[in-house]
């Protein structure tokens, strides 16, 4: 007994120097499949973190699980290419800035210290241009099967705290609940009924969002979201 307890803490402290070893751009995020990404602690060094307004958008392929299960390795890499490209190239377009790919996931954010008053603005016609992209994707290498697949996106605003954290090969980290909640919409959108004019694209615009709008956008009736391992409720309504 006493023999395991004394290897299960060793092989715990082995756990420990190798995560501490990791660069902070490798640690930035931990996802289990159905949860949140989750904040990191900082480590021991530098940090340089400010208070900003960010607006945040997460996307997912619709069964993307299945499919990948479905098809051989090659091809799955091809889907990823195509749905990498479209979110590369709708970042550009709006000037957003690609936090992460996490598998078939990403998220893109913009600030108002860098876009002022239209990070919202810019979120909401990311929208658009993904669902344009969605609905007549061009074909790469021959390879049509990314060609429409369906995407859900969650989108919210808040403060974060947004800077440096490590030394050495630092990483630009968000620390906040706007995060999550992101995250969290995305995943509420499963529960949507398809309609003709989701074109292929089905999600979720919090209220907070709505009200950083700058431009004008039609807007649709809020619904009363309970999110995942959260107190309070979202207010959000459909893309």
């Amino acid at each position: 007994m006493n023999q395991a307890r004394a290897e299960s803490q060793a092989i715990d402290r082995m756990a420990v120097v190798n995560v501490t070893r990791l660069p902070t751009r490798e640690i930035r995020a931990i996802r289990h499949e159905d949860d949140a990404p989750c904040a990191v602690a900082p480590p021991q060094g530098r940090v340089q973190l400010a208070k900003d307004v960010v607006t945040v958008l997460f996307a997912d392929i619709e069964g993307f699980t299945r499919l990948s299960e479905a098809l051989p390795l090659e091809r799955t890499a091809a889907v990823l290419s195509q749905y990498y490209d479209a979110l590369l190239s709708v970042a550009e377009a709006t000037n957003g800035t690609v936090d992460r790919f996490i598998g078939d996931g990403a998220m893109i954010y913009w600030a108002r210290a860098r876009h002022g008053s239209a990070h919202a603005d810019l979120a909401l016609q990311s929208v658009d241009l993904l669902r344009e992209a969605v609905r007549g994707q061009a074909i790469k290498n021959g390879d049509r099967i990314a060609s429409g697949l369906p995407l859900r996106v969650g989108v919210h605003t808040g403060e974060v705290m947004m800077g440096q954290i490590g030394e050495g090969a630092m990483a630009l980290t968000l620390v906040g609940d706007v995060v999550n909640v992101a995250f969290r919409l995305q995943q509420a959108a499963k529960r949507l009924s398809p309609r003709a004019d989701d074109a292929g694209l089905r999600g979720y615009v919090s209220r907070e969002t709505m009200r950083h709008l700058t431009g004008d956008r039609p807007g649709g009736m809020y619904e009363t979201l309970v999110l995942p391992g959260r107190r309070r409720a979202a207010m959000a309504q459909r893309l």
